[in-house]
């Protein structure tokens, strides 16, 4: 990784790696989370299967609704945090802007279309295909790659790495370079990686 960041910002080396390590731990917070909501999502079915002949119904439900709609907030939250296809055109805005306010420019801002495949138990959100020896959970995962390059002077470009963190998106970091960018070597280049996960219901 030496060979990413040249001479002339050695002092700054550091707070890329960082960022980096840093937005790529959130996966560890987030799936448990999603696991425990399909957990209570099938747990749901069950009760609901049992309402009919289940006398004590009208107990069971409210705690259950209780903990379902928390269960749920969490899960929104969450989402919330993440680049999904209802959020794309606020996302690409956000950088846009994030980009013109540090006195940066922007040079790619590319965001594909979502990859998809089945979510099981115990899953691993990097692994790009499903393990079948996983149990299902009637979930997807979505994964989406956004590539950004952008230049600037290096305090800029150390300022907009350090907004972009406080984003609070959960995202994972694949990619990220750091080199002089042409002419008198006061500005560099920046160019990442990143990768955008959520869960989704299959299509009805």
């Amino acid at each position: 990784m030496d060979d990413l960041i040249v001479k002339f910002c050695e002092d700054r080396r550091s707070w890329l790696f960082v960022i980096g390590g840093t937005l790529s731990l959130v996966l560890v917070f987030l799936m448990p989370e999603v696991d425990d909501y399909v957990a209570v999502c099938n747990e749901e079915t069950e009760v609901a299967e049992k309402l009919a002949s289940a006398e004590q119904a009208a107990a069971m439900l409210p705690a259950f609704e209780t903990r379902h709609a928390k269960q749920a907030e969490v899960v929104a939250q969450s989402v919330a945090r993440t680049l999904t296809a209802d959020n794309e055109a606020d996302y690409r805005n956000t950088i846009v802007t994030l980009v013109r306010e540090t006195g940066c420019q922007l040079r790619r801002l590319n965001i594909s279309a979502a990859s998809v495949r089945d979510w099981g138990q115990q899953d691993n959100p990097l692994e790009k295909t499903y393990n079948k020896k996983l149990k299902p959970t009637g979930f997807l995962l979505e994964r989406r790659q956004v590539s950004l390059s952008l230049a600037g002077p290096s305090a800029s470009v150390r300022r907009l790495v350090e907004q972009f963190e406080q984003q609070d998106k959960e995202v994972y970091v694949e990619g990220l370079e750091l080199k002089p960018d042409a002419g008198d070597g006061r500005r560099v280049e920046l160019n990442m990686e990143l990768w955008y996960y959520t869960l989704a219901r299959p299509a009805a």
